[in-house]
């Protein structure tokens, strides 16, 4: 699996712009439960997609291709 130029800094820009909303909600409030299960459905919901759709696809991909 070889990710492009694009979809590299597609993936840093995300991933700096998660960090950073993730910063501001834990400075905002006092941690706690409610806080962490806010932090990791928004990793949940940020992250499965993207490796669903860069990494996964992309070994689906190399395996249909080998067997032809």
């Amino acid at each position: 699996m070889k990710l492009k130029g694009q979809h590299i800094f597609r993936l840093v820009c995300i991933t700096l712009l998660w960090l950073a909303l993730c910063y501001i909600v834990i400075v905002s409030q006092p941690f706690n439960l409610r806080v962490a299960f806010i932090l990791v459905a928004s990793a949940i919901i940020v992250f499965v997609p993207l490796y669903k759709k860069y990494v996964r696809c992309k070994d689906n991909n190399d395996d249909s291709q080998s067997t032809r």
